[in-house]
């Protein structure tokens, strides 16, 4: 398995991952397994066709929803727009709006999470759901960053709980959660152990990998 973010940035993106699988079936492999990590729908989906599956990249799929936000529907069309453009002319306007965010940008936990477990259910069989602890990047951004509130490792529990059951009906092969993330401790989307909750995050997947895996014997 081999994860991409943002394909549409590779401009030979097919020729590469022919390639790949190529080299890794003359190595005696099968081929590789190629997913788009999808923060949200490319405006042109010419550039997945080579790929196998996607993963819905938690929150971010679910706040760039239609039905998550007016913003979420106004960006998306400001992205349509500007992809259009010439890629030079591209980096010069993201880079504008970047810059021109002058304050951050606040999301409610549990909004987003019902956002996740809507598109969970709506995703065919070939778009792995996503997951996500937490996310704030001041650490990154600053004054510019992007929050989410009022993560615990109480709501995680209740909402992955929820996500698990959501999926239950996919085949026992696509039935898999991509958990943003592990130790991205600059964005807070990390269930390693920290000095506020301890091992909380970790015990909270552990409950529910345990109870799910006793429920299924």
């Amino acid at each position: 398995m081999f994860i991409i973010y943002r394909p549409q940035k590779i401009s030979e993106i097919d020729s590469m991952l022919a390639f790949w699988n190529k080299k890794a079936k003359e190595s005696g492999l099968k081929g590789v397994y190629f997913i788009f990590q999808k923060q949200y729908q490319p405006s042109d989906n010419t550039c997945l066709k080579s790929f196998d599956a996607q993963f819905q990249f938690q929150p971010f799929e679910a706040v760039d929803s239609p039905e998550y936000s007016q913003g979420a529907t106004n960006k998306r069309r400001m992205r349509n727009l500007v992809d259009g453009l010439p890629k030079v002319v591209q980096s010069f306007v993201w880079k504008l709006w970047v810059t021109g965010k002058k304050n951050c940008t606040l999301h409610q936990y549990d909004k987003v999470w019902s956002q996740i477990i809507v598109n969970s259910k709506k995703a065919p069989v070939n778009v792995f759901p996503g997951a996500f602890v937490d996310w704030d990047n001041t650490a990154r951004y600053g004054s510019r960053a992007t929050i989410f509130q009022g993560a615990t490792p109480e709501r995680f529990k209740y909402w992955l709980q929820k996500l698990v059951e959501n999926i239950s009906d996919r085949p026992d092969d696509m039935n898999f959660i991509f958990l943003n993330a592990w130790n991205e401790w600059s964005e807070s989307a990390y269930v390693e152990p920290d000095e506020k909750y301890g091992y909380e995050y970790l015990e909270a997947i552990s409950s529910i990998v345990t109870s799910n895996v006793a429920d299924n014997v």
